[in-house]
């Protein structure tokens, strides 16, 4: 079975930013020149950097998950560099209408600014060439993570989207987009549970609920007659 469904939450973190974005046409990640003004007059010029946090809605999933993508739709890309989108499992949860690069709601901060991630659990990377079309998509495969998360090995608290080594930006369209074709999806496929003439899924892909939770030994009686 395949289904496809909007995510619940998206919004973009700006670094050594109090602001906060999470009611955006759209969402941003990578790196940027930027350049600051005083009175009129450039004063500095610095790199900053751009963070997306998604979280999707894993409550109505039922069977066995063999593949789930997050599919982004771009909205405009740099002209001039290429970009390395890479995806991690958030260890901290995060309020939409509070979250910074400080806080990731209205009152806790983060442990470590930008966010709080899994640095050793990277689900996918996807390159996104300079100056790519508006309306194209990638797709980052979070299927590790939603499987951790059915299993009950960690909880949804989303998905943070980082900027690698390159330079480069991207924005996409999010789930506040006048663009309802553009907003960003997870698109799931599973297998039955098995039962009567089904196979038994193997144990690494077990739901959490109403189904097995490990490894199944079967038992197996000798008659002789």
């Amino acid at each position: 079975d395949r289904m496809e469904q909007e995510v619940w939450v998206d919004t973009y973190i700006e670094k050594e930013s109090s602001i906060n974005y999470g009611s955006e046409d759209t969402i941003i990640v990578g790196k940027e020149l930027v350049t600051y003004y005083v009175g009129g007059t450039p004063s500095a010029t610095v790199a900053t950097q751009y963070r997306i946090l998604i979280r999707p809605n894993l409550t109505d999933i039922s069977g066995v998950v063999t593949s789930a993508k997050l599919v982004l739709t771009i909205a405009k890309a740099d002209p001039d560099h290429d970009t390395l989108i890479q995806a991690y499992p958030l260890t901290a949860s995060f309020d939409e209408s509070w979250v910074t690069w400080y806080y990731r709601d209205s009152s806790n901060r983060w442990s470590t600014e930008g966010g709080d991630y899994n640095s050793s659990m990277l689900l996918d990377e996807v390159l996104v060439e300079k100056g790519t079309s508006p309306g194209q998509t990638i797709e980052l495969d979070v299927t590790e993570y939603v499987k951790a998360v059915r299993q009950g090995k960690i909880k949804n608290y989303g998905i943070i989207l980082l900027p690698g080594p390159t330079k480069g930006w991207v924005k996409f369209y999010s789930t506040e987009s006048s663009n309802p074709r553009g907003r960003p999806k997870l698109v799931v496929e599973t297998s039955p549970l098995g039962g009567i003439g089904g196979a038994i899924p193997p144990p690494a892909t077990q739901p959490p609920f109403g189904g097995w939770t490990g490894p199944v030994t079967p038992n197996i009686w000798y008659v002789s007659v």
